[in-house]
């Protein structure tokens, strides 16, 4: 979609006195920071459990796992197969920003500070490519979406109060998926690509985030295209999402195949049942709640409304089709949470997993802040500079009026925690990864690691007792030798899961599931060497295989030539 061009403003744009307006994003960026930058590590619902995911992550990293797929501390050693169903991408920025930062807290802090920073300017690129070319009030307008977007109270509560940073990474990178589906029209190739990755790392993000932008990226691109009639756009649009499920192949297939396997029914029981958390319009949209919104959301959708139907009056239809999938999209999520939405929650596959209906806001939040950009823009064609400025100015000081109050809510964590997220402390502690035990495996029982510790090493006990001599003892890979006068059964202080492979003096051997959710391993008389490996389940191997296939797809689409190709949109 390409806007027309306001007379005057190439000119406007030359000068270097109107640049100064491109400062404010970064002022938006610190405001929204400013607990990152002045506490660090904000001490929400869930920053104990978000510090351990990342510290295990990395900790698989460090010991040959990549992509991770065991959490080898996890309850007390026995460990999780967590990263085969918890999106990585958050975890993996941490980790490379903990390297360079030396601390697991100010990396998991520095990976927030460096989303934000994507979240304005990937805003800023789709309402730029909305809006079309470069004049003073489309940069304005682009720069409007980034302000309402970033300081979506929401996006907000995420990070400072919920700790939902895989959430928030996925609502971050969610204006790229837009910003790929519409320069399709435009440069195919290019906006097919991003697109693509765009997908890729919204799923690795994300599961349930990238579940909606999926959807709303179906949909839009039906608003969008499907008038044209032009076989080569959905020939492009449908290669792009292809290629973007394949790469992110290695987590989201073997996360929906193997989910019986663990107990995610737990996501959905008691007051995580989707039927307990339905919230009141008027504390979604009011200040009290830390999921609430305040007023400036519904007031953007009511403006679109009204410069929807201002436009058509004016014949002027370039955006009349993004307006309508702006308000209904905005007017269905904030249906989805209310009561009266209860039996699409109930119908739709996958949809109680969101768990709480308020989850939709981050949707409502990238949607809204497209239309408040738009309008913007439909609103101060033909205005001097001068107004545009003040006006930007004003909405900037109204975002961050309607933000103070999650920022200001936020807390900083308990000081000189390091020692808390090593290895051994989290595994001789029993600190948690996640709230309930979804990830735990489906015959484990939450109690028995407590009670059944380890007392050699990786071995709980042996029936009758033997020598045990252990060589090595990680997460993934256990080697034992063992003297005996009897056959003996080892009870292994690790989950019984998919994976688990065995030798005894070279020979395959079979691990047996135990009563308590570990596994035991039954030994001969006399010498025994024995050495057990997990490896990731058979479909994550496969899956990584077609995913790194498909980033080599990826890069001989970039080394192939370029050629020009005209817009498809009409002048």
């Amino acid at each position: 979609m390409r806007g027309r061009r306001c007379p005057g403003s190439n000119n406007a744009m030359k000068n270097n006195r109107y640049f100064w307006p491109s400062v404010l994003p970064f002022l938006a960026i610190t405001v929204c920071s400013l607990p990152l930058l002045t506490l660090e590590f904000p001490k929400g619902h869930d920053w104990l459990i978000e510090l351990v995911r990342v510290s295990e992550f990395k900790s698989a990293i460090i010991n040959g796992q990549f992509p991770p797929y065991w959490g080898e501390n996890l309850y007390g050693g026995y460990g999780s197969p967590i990263f085969v169903y918890y999106a990585p991408l958050y975890m993996l920025i941490a980790t490379f920003c903990s390297f360079i930062t030396g601390s697991i807290i100010s990396g998991s802090t520095l990976a927030l500070i460096i989303l934000s920073v994507i979240a304005v300017f990937s805003m800023k690129l789709l309402l730029q490519e909305v809006v079309g070319e470069k004049t003073f009030e489309g940069e304005s307008a682009s720069r409007i979406a980034a302000y309402f977007f970033i300081l979506n109270p929401y996006l907000i509560c995420d990070v400072l109060q919920r700790n939902a940073n895989a959430e928030y990474t996925a609502l971050c990178l969610s204006p790229l998926a837009f910003y790929g589906l519409i320069l399709i029209d435009r440069k195919p190739r290019f906006g097919g690509l991003v697109l693509s990755g765009a997908l890729a790392l919204i799923i690795t993000s994300h599961n349930l985030t990238a579940l909606i932008i999926f959807s709303m990226v179906l949909i839009l691109s039906l608003f969008l295209y499907l008038p044209k009639k032009n076989i080569s756009i959905w020939l492009t649009i449908i290669a792009s999402i292809s290629l973007g499920l394949a790469i992110s192949a290695f987590f989201w297939m073997p996360a929906l195949y193997y989910k019986s396997s663990v107990q995610i029914e737990q996501m959905m029981s008691g007051k995580f049942n989707y039927h307990n958390q339905f919230q009141s319009i008027i504390s979604l949209f009011g200040y009290k709640y830390f999921f609430s919104v305040g007023l400036i959301t519904p007031i953007i959708i009511l403006c679109s409304i009204a410069v929807m139907f201002f436009e058509r009056n004016q014949n002027k239809s370039n955006y009349i089709n993004l307006y309508v999938f702006i308000i209904c999209g905005s007017l269905l999520l904030v249906f989805l949470q209310t009561r009266a939405s209860a039996i699409f929650w109930k119908i739709v596959p996958y949809m109680p997993l969101f768990q709480f209906p308020w989850r939709m806001m981050g949707p409502l939040a990238l949607v809204t802040s497209v239309g408040a950009g738009l309008s913007f823009f439909l609103f101060c064609e033909d205005t001097p500079i001068k107004n545009i400025k003040m006006r930007e100015f004003l909405i900037l000081l109204v975002c961050i009026t309607n933000a103070m109050g999650h920022i200001r809510s936020s807390e900083q964590v308990p000081k000189n925690l390091s020692y808390l997220f090593a290895g051994e402390t989290i595994k001789n502690t029993g600190l948690p990864a996640t709230v309930l035990d979804e990830y735990l495996p489906k015959d484990a029982s939450n109690d028995i690691w407590m009670i059944r510790r380890s007392n050699i090493g990786p071995v709980v006990k042996s029936i009758p007792d033997v020598e045990i001599n252990v060589l090595k003892d990680s997460g993934t890979e256990i080697i034992l030798e063992t003297v005996s006068e009897t056959p003996a059964r080892l009870q292994m202080a690790r989950w019984f899961f998919l994976g688990w492979e065995c030798t005894v003096n070279g020979v395959p051997h079979n691990v047996k599931l135990n009563k308590f959710g570990s596994f035991d391993i039954s030994i001969p008389t006399g010498f025994n060497k024995i050495i057990l490996h997990l490896f990731p389940p058979l479909l994550r191997r496969v899956c990584v295989w077609i995913s790194l296939m498909s980033l080599a797809i990826v890069f001989i689409i970039l080394s192939l030539p370029t050629t020009k190709v005209k817009s498809l949109q009409k002048p």
